[in-house]
């Protein structure tokens, strides 16, 4: 079946043996976010505006002619006329489930319990739930073949030194959302039986080579700079502050 980016990413970030983020929920968010923003780059929905724009303020995102899945289409509005920095905090929001995002990404989970790709547990104690987890579903096999995938690319990149592989070409959905975990140090733990420099050394390829097109490319480091542009702020700045 096909997956888009944030999707895989979603899948990838939620451990097999706890059913829960390898990560912090809040970067987990971040990451959902941006490969939402990604995969309507890729789908030619939004793009960023160059320095050449007249119809935009350069660094902005503005709509594009591509055809978006309709579960990202509500995105779209809170994206354009936005530089990615401010448009992710926009769809992030504080995390919550009332974010843009989060809904989807909330959306999304209950589309994979339907289709057997996770199943929802929810822990309770008297009565009232406490906690979720999200163990495997009953199609493994899905799951399997997307982490499969994933392991080669990461393994042939290392092992290259670069991302430009025509396997990597061949499968930029997934390609997209390592980049993006990269970026919020998932990798290592989505892929612990990896040596953590190999996979580290080909994350650090997806996110800064020529592997996919040029738009695609641009954005996905203008995402990725704004996720970390926020994390900072969010995380770093107020730790500075209040000690």
């Amino acid at each position: 079946m096909d997956i888009s980016i944030p999707e895989a990413i979603l899948l990838l970030a939620i451990d097999d043996e706890t059913g829960k983020p390898v990560v912090s929920d809040s970067a987990v968010g971040m990451a959902f976010a941006a490969g939402a923003a990604a995969q309507l780059v890729l789908q030619g929905r939004i793009r960023i505006s160059g320095v050449d724009a007249t119809d935009a303020k350069p660094g902005t995102f503005v709509s594009g002619d591509g055809q978006a899945d309709e579960r990202l289409e509500p995105l779209v509005e809170h994206l354009v006329g936005r530089t990615p920095e401010d448009a992710l905090g926009k769809i992030v929001g504080f995390n919550g489930p009332g974010a843009p995002a989060g809904k989807l990404r909330a959306q999304t989970l209950e589309d994979f319990d339907a289709a057997g790709l996770l199943a929802r547990r929810d822990q309770k104690l008297l009565g009232i739930t406490f906690g979720r987890r999200w163990e495997r579903g009953a199609r493994i096999e899905v799951e399997d073949a997307l982490q499969a995938r994933a392991r080669k690319i990461l393994q042939g990149v290392g092992a290259t030194g670069d991302a430009s592989p025509e396997a990597v070409q061949r499968d930029a959905v997934l390609a997209a959302a390592l980049a993006i975990l990269h970026t919020v140090e998932a990798l290592p733990k989505v892929f612990p039986e990896l040596p953590e420099e190999q996979v580290v050394a080909a994350g650090q390829a997806l996110a800064a080579d020529d592997w996919a097109s040029e738009t695609v490319r641009d954005s996905l480091q203008a995402l990725e700079g704004a996720m970390v542009a926020i994390m900072v702020t969010t995380v770093i700045v107020p730790t500075i502050v209040t000690s």
